[in-house]
């Protein structure tokens, strides 16, 4: 026993502790956390739980100087909006909304303006809600938030639901899905999906309903989602499987929603919204008596936000239908006393919206003022920015200008110097050639002649014997200078074309040196297409290549292959299984007959290689057709 007194003494010592504790903290810290813990059972829909902390938090001394005052009034308005007090809702909006001009967070502002929209949208008062949901919108857009503008949009295609304007409903659900893009909300996402699938519904979209409902479903059922989401697609859900005569459906759905309703507070919007679909599932199945019970609950509260003139005309056929005439006829003389009511309640809601309407336009005007200075000012400094980006681009119009004529000129400055090296190049050949020329008519018309009579006058001298092998010696001499001659001279294009020619100097090349001559060509080629020049400037760099084999690689074959690699391309090949040379003797032209081959290339616009290893030596010749 006295273990378990103090154990108590204990307890109590503790919570005088903490309550002294808690009063030594800072007002502001201790509201904080007031706020904190109501937010998280608000979130969990423990609403008793969270106005416990609300009540601790208002009661705290110094609540109203403090800067979190304003949030708490805000939050402790949502927590009536979801238990479905509009009345207490409207007050704790209408009092945190008096502190708004000293709240700096924007996202505050958007939140009493979005649920004082929501509660006038309870009342009826559209005009009312639609002022309040665009002053939030104006907000919103300032804070740059795509999820409070996309809970805004959403808000505000409910109340064009509600209105019939279903158009606008679903071009503000269309901005939704935009906005869902840029924004994680899955609860947002949810409710558009559902308010989708009753806006298209009603606009005979049947199909694109169905899959609107069933995809706000699957977020509702999924990881992310919760009861209270749940809850709130099952009407639609129903009245859609209603219409396509599937009841096993709603029956499924209709249990479904029960399981649900009991864990839900049944306050909530969800939960009112299905007891409403739940009677107009039974008045629809002729369920009468238990249709007659839900609306005459659902007439005894005044938070449920049902049309009562729409009730009680249900009402007055469940009646007829049950047998009950006289209350039927009691419920239809409600019914249309309601319709009159209502009548006279919209014209009053109305003159109350003008008196809003009135006291707002002054403010609009203003804004649209402001708007307009602004616009004014962004147009001049538009205006400003575009001659900038006039000035701009002339400036690199003319950069560009510039750059391209600068360009063309070094173009044309090394199109000439190619020019002028080509030109050198054929003017030196053209010296080649005519000391050739000259060289061979000397050799045919001078040595060649006087070694011919040298040559007969030993064939007739009296000492026939001793001078046979000196007369045959002479007349090799004189061939040997009749080939040279020959080689010097030009050869004739007229009649015969390049393979030709190369054919019939490297068969004479064969039979007056030892090494081993191969010439090979493509088959079947007309070599006549290639220029009687191209041809001629091949001929001697062939000759000079053949002869250079000859006198220093020491090969014991030498290779010549002609072949057509393309359209109008050819290919000589000339090689060697000699030893062989340096590539630095090659690209720095030592020689007159290395130089002379590079110059005879260039001249034709061909491209000349060497290929030089311990195994021989190979030149390959490349040029496409073309007249000199």
């Amino acid at each position: 026993m006295k273990i378990h007194f103090a154990f108590f003494c204990f307890l109590v010592l503790s919570l005088i502790s903490m309550v002294a504790r808690a009063e030594r903290l800072h007002p502001d810290t201790l509201l904080l956390r007031y706020y904190e813990k109501a937010a998280g059972f608000i979130a969990e829909r423990e609403l008793d739980s969270a106005q416990y902390y609300f009540d601790r938090a208002f009661a705290t001394k110094g609540a109203k100087h403090s800067s979190v005052y304003p949030v708490l009034l805000n939050e402790q308005g949502t927590l009536y909006i979801y238990a479905g007090e509009n009345e207490k809702a409207m007050a704790a909006k209408k009092e945190a909304m008096g502190y708004l001009p000293k709240v700096e967070e924007l996202e505050t502002h958007i939140s009493v303006f979005n649920d004082v929209g929501i509660i006038y949208r309870r009342c009826n008062m559209n005009d009312s809600a639609l002022h309040y949901y665009n002053k939030a919108l104006d907000v919103a857009v300032r804070y740059g938030d795509e999820s409070w503008l996309a809970s805004l949009e959403m808000n505000i295609a409910v109340l064009y639901y509600n209105m019939n304007r279903l158009v606008e409903a679903e071009q503000c659900l269309d901005q939704v899905m935009r906005y869902l893009e840029q924004a994680d909300d899955p609860y947002v996402e949810v409710c558009t999906w559902q308010v989708r699938a009753m806006t298209k519904a009603d606009l005979g979209k049947m199909d694109e309903g169905r899959a609107s409902i069933r995809k706000a479903w699957s977020i509702a059922s999924s990881e992310d989602g919760n009861k209270e989401w749940q809850m709130r697609c099952i009407p639609v859900l129903m009245k859609f499987y209603a219409a396509d005569e599937q009841k096993d459906s709603v029956d499924y759905f209709l249990q479904k929603g029960e399981e649900l309703y009991l864990e839900l507070p049944e306050s909530s919007m969800s939960s009112i919204g299905f007891v409403q679909a739940k009677a107009d599932i039974y008045f629809r199945y002729g369920r009468y008596r238990e249709a007659l019970k839900i609306f005459r609950r659902l007439m005894n509260d005044n938070n449920t936000g049902v049309v009562r003139s729409n009730v009680y005309s249900k009402m007055a056929v469940c009646c007829r239908e049950l047998g009950q005439q006289e209350i039927a006829f009691a419920y239809m003389d409600s019914a249309r006393m309601w319709t009159d009511s209502l009548a006279q309640e919209n014209l009053t809601a109305k003159m109350a919206e003008f008196g809003v309407k009135y006291r707002t336009q002054e403010k609009e005007l203003e804004v649209m003022r402001l708007r307009r200075e602004q616009l004014e000012k962004d147009t001049l400094w538009m205006g400003i920015g575009i001659v900038v980006v006039v000035l701009i681009a002339i400036l690199l119009i003319g950069l560009l200008v510039l750059l391209h004529k600068r360009r063309v000129t070094r173009l044309k400055m090394e199109q000439i110097k190619r020019e002028g090296e080509l030109n050198a190049a054929r003017k030196y050949i053209e010296g080649l050639e005519s000391e050739r020329k000259r060289f061979a008519k000397e050799l045919h018309d001078g040595i060649a002649n006087d070694l011919l009579g040298l040559q007969l006058k030993m064939s007739v001298a009296k000492e026939q014997d001793a001078l046979e092998g000196l007369e045959k010696q002479v007349g090799d001499m004189r061939e040997n200078v009749r080939r040279i001659s020959h080689e010097l001279m030009p050869p004739e294009f007229t009649h015969l074309d390049l393979n030709d020619i190369l054919y019939e100097y490297l068969h004479t090349l064969a039979k007056n040196v030892e090494s081993e001559v191969v010439y090979r060509a493509t088959p079947d080629m007309d070599y006549r297409k290639i220029p009687h020049e191209v041809a001629y400037e091949i001929y001697r760099i062939v000759q000079e290549l053949t002869s250079n084999m000859l006198k220093y690689s020491e090969a014991t074959k030498i290779e010549v292959i002609l072949q057509e690699t393309g359209t109008d391309c050819f290919e000589l090949r000339i090689s060697d299984n000699g030893k062989g040379m340096p590539a630095t003797d090659f690209d720095n032209r030592k020689g007159i007959g290395l130089r002379t081959i590079k110059d005879r290339s260039k001249a034709i616009g061909a491209s000349i290689d060497m290929i030089s290893s311990e195994k021989g030596t190979a030149f390959v010749l490349v040029w496409r057709k073309l007249k000199l």
